[in-house]
């Protein structure tokens, strides 16, 4: 009986193109000019982007450059031991095979077998002829009865007058149902294989998301419902995505593992060097934090190098024992399509969703108010995910950058006169609220006295901020950019901060709570400010240890600004208070009973008086700041603000019970809870220098035009973005997050077509001006 063998799966199941390169390669190095199109190439065909032929001339292209290549053809068979699949001796073989004769001839020689191949033109890096195997097939004598080793689904097995023999995974089944049963089989545990690989993975990567936790944070993942399954569900969608994608369990577990496990270390040695976990918008920075990476020094500990060995060994065991594969391209699509809809879906409904973030906190070991570490407490899969809502900055409705470019350069930008600087303090006071606006509160003790005599004396007003009791960087970031609306700040900014050192002003700030607090340490570099100043790197050592209050922070302001009089520059200063951070005790912490109790239940009570101390204590050492200032001979203004209205009980309790309203829907009730007081005083040396005696009341606006009310009592222009801001302000002075504006003084759901005109061009400028650095 005459045996045909398809040689590239009946005999050596291999890729003998790429093996031959690579043989030659190690022996010729010139031939690494092939390298990269040669890659391409096989990624190429593995997608079934190019056919067969096409793949195999350009693969095979390198050839012409192969010195003595008949000598490199012998050597090859004859190096190493060849894995030849066995199969039955007895009777005359035939080779049939659509690669080059060239490359087989020698070891059809030695097995005394007849060979039936393609031939190729060297010179021209293309085959004279090229025949599929079933056209090779009808070359070879049909004069005996023929047994056919093949594929299942090779086209030999359709040839008349013939036994066909099944060749899979290295194994040969006389009949189908054999084949099936097997193949079912080894499909499934491929799969229990690669669903264990990527349940292996995501653990992996929890672990190591837990950073300097490690141990104990890991733990913690598997007592909080569904975290374990949100961080490990995106692994094993991966790794059966690639699968499909290319049909080897071990390619699909080695570039899952790349990606995975790469992203998970770079948040790992962000964390540990930089507290800053990797966000999804980080992606889009990836030179710039290679640069970054540059100038730290990264340690792989015994626990990386490990993993990097597992997952080497996983490849290599995934490479030679689980190796079944789907023949049915129809399948291999509908497996992507699934996949590609289940993950969709699951970004949408699950990882997207705020409500079941909120539902997986973690705080037992974290500080609730670190971003960082609420990050750290959900894992690192999870929570990557989750921020691809804020990587996401979309453009405005038909923006349109060009337009928009022109738009913006109508303004100029505009210096101040140098003898019109002076110097720029600013304080956010934290939690700060004037609650004598609130009635229903009967006050034993004058909390507020000095900020009302401040007020009368100063150009005030109150801020419509977009939060409520937390979140106190969108105020601060608010006030700092002009932005109506913010995003994750990953690069340098075109903030006001950065104005003022453009105009040669010292630009720096304190903060007397950690640097990790709302990521300012790396944040409030990108703004342009030089120096800042945290616990960590100042106010620790000033506070024993502790969380400066005002006592401390405001005496150090006016240490640093004597500080930098020597310089001869101009300052500004940007200041963010800790003292009056919620939550307050429900036990009484003072002896100052500041507000009547007219049958408050104690705890409420408690939390409101003791707030209320707070303030009390804050508004005496604005007083001593302010008055420092009075008697300063060079100009200074004050810009003094409440980033948001204090959390006062659960679910707002006090609020409640003090029958403050906060129906949203109301104009007072929106007020009440949105607003916060500002205010901009100026020494006499600054009144006569900018010729403003800076009194009067001042409009209710948003943060984000706080900064536009202080330039216009100076007269300073300010730069283009401002010049374009004040267009909007002079109709529409609140933007709010809810879809609320303030135009011509009301409240609205919906501005007049001229405004709304105005508000859709800002839009697009304010997208352009965060996209385009001025110093790029």
């Amino acid at each position: 009986m005459r045996k045909v063998l398809l040689f590239e799966e009946a005999v050596y199941p291999r890729a003998l193109e790429k093996e031959f390169y690579y043989y030659c390669l190690l022996r010729q190095l010139s031939l690494s000019k092939y390298l990269i199109t040669y890659l391409l190439y096989t990624f190429l065909h593995l997608l079934m982007i190019i056919p067969k032929k096409k793949y195999l001339e350009l693969r095979l292209g390198f050839l012409k450059d192969v010195n003595n290549l008949e000598e490199k053809v012998n050597s090859f068979w004859q190096s190493g031991r060849k894995q030849f699949m066995n199969h039955v001796s007895v009777g005359k073989i035939v080779w049939i095979s659509e690669y080059p004769y060239v490359l087989l001839r020698d070891i059809a020689n030695q097995h005394k077998v007849e060979i039936v191949a393609n031939t190729y033109d060297i010179n021209a890096k293309a085959f004279y002829s090229f025949e599929a195997v079933e056209q090779l097939y009808e070359k070879t004598s049909l004069s005996e009865k023929t047994r056919i080793f093949a594929n299942y689904h090779s086209k030999l097995k359709k040839m008349k007058d013939a036994e066909f023999v099944i060749v899979y995974n290295h194994k040969f089944f006389v009949t189908s149902r054999r084949f099936w049963v097997y193949k079912l089989l080894n499909l499934a545990y491929t799969f229990f294989m690669l669903l264990m690989m990527g349940l292996s993975l995501g653990l992996i990567s929890m672990y190591f998301g837990a950073a300097y936790f490690l141990m104990p944070m890991f733990i913690s993942y598997f007592k909080v419902e569904n975290l374990l399954f949100l961080n490990v569900l995106p692994v094993v969608l991966i790794i059966f995505l690639l699968y499909f994608i290319f049909n080897r369990a071990w390619v699909s577990f080695l570039l899952t593992s790349i990606v995975i496990m790469g992203l998970t270390w770079i948040n790992y040695f962000k964390l540990l060097i930089r507290n800053d976990p990797l966000l999804a918008m980080d992606v889009n920075l990836f030179f710039e934090s290679m640069n970054m990476a540059g100038k730290y020094v990264i340690e792989l500990d015994w626990k990386i190098i490990s993993v990097i060995v597992a997952c080497i060994l996983g490849t290599a065991v995934a490479f030679y024992w689980v190796k079944g594969r789907i023949d049915f391209i129809r399948f291999r699509t509908l497996g992507i399509v699934v996949l590609v809809v289940v993950s969709l879906y699951s970004y949408k409904n699950l990882y997207a969703n705020d409500k079941i973030y909120s539902a997986t906190e973690n705080y037992t070991l974290i500080n609730r108010w670190s971003a960082t570490q609420v990050y750290i407490s959900k894992g690192f899969v999870y929570p990557f995910i989750y921020s691809i809502k804020a990587a996401i900055d979309e453009a405005p409705v038909g923006y349109n950058e060009t337009a928009a470019k022109e738009r913006l350069s109508a303004y100029n930008y505009s210096n101040i006169a140098e003898n019109k600087k002076v110097h720029v303090i600013s304080i956010m006071l934290e939690a700060y609220n004037d609650f004598t606006k609130f009635k229903q509160i009967e006050f034993s003790k004058d909390v507020y006295g000095y900020l009302h005599e401040l007020e009368a004396e100063s150009y005030s007003g109150e801020l419509v901020t977009n939060i409520f009791a937390g979140n106190t960087v969108d105020t601060e970031r608010s006030f700092l950019t002009g932005y109506t609306s913010l995003y994750n700040f990953r690069n340098n900014v075109n903030s006001y901060a950065r104005y003022f050192g453009e105009q040669g002003y010292t630009v720096e700030g304190s903060h007397p709570c950690h640097d990790w607090f709302y990521n300012r340490k790396n944040i409030n570099e990108y703004f342009g400010f030089e120096n800042y100043y945290y616990f960590e790197n100042y106010y620790s050592e000033l506070a024993n240890g502790k969380i400066a209050d005002d006592d401390i922070l405001f005496p150090q302001i006016i240490k640093l600004y004597e500080a930098n009089k020597k310089t001869g520059k101009p300052y500004f200063s940007f200041n963010v208070t800790y003292q009056n951070h919620g939550p307050y005790s429900t036990e009484a912490t003072t002896d100052v009973q500041f507000i009547k109790n007219i049958g408050y239940p104690d705890e409420e009570y408690h939390i409101l008086n003791n707030y209320l101390a707070g303030i009390h204590h804050t508004t005496q050492e604005l007083k001593t700041f302010i008055d420092y200032f009075r008697q300063e001979e060079e100009p200074v203004v004050i810009i003094l603000f409440g980033d948001h209205n204090p959390w006062l009980g659960d679910n707002n309790s006090v609020y409640k019970t003090l029958g403050i309203d906060f129906d949203l829907s109301l104009d007072e009730g929106f007020y009440n809870y949105y607003n916060t007081p500002y205010l901009i005083w100026g020494n006499d040396s600054a009144k006569k220098s900018l010729n403003n005696d800076f009194k009067g009341d001042g409009p209710t606006i948003g943060p984000y035009f706080l900064m536009n009310e202080f330039f216009d009592l100076a007269g300073y222009a300010g730069n283009e973005f401002m010049k374009l801001s004040n267009q909007l302000r002079e109709d529409v002075d609140v933007v709010h997050k809810n879809n609320r504006f303030k135009e011509f003084g009301v409240l609205t759901t919906e501005l007049s077509s001229k405004n709304q005109k105005v508000l859709a061009d800002f839009l697009q400028v304010q997208y352009y001006w965060r996209k385009n650095f001025r110093g790029d």
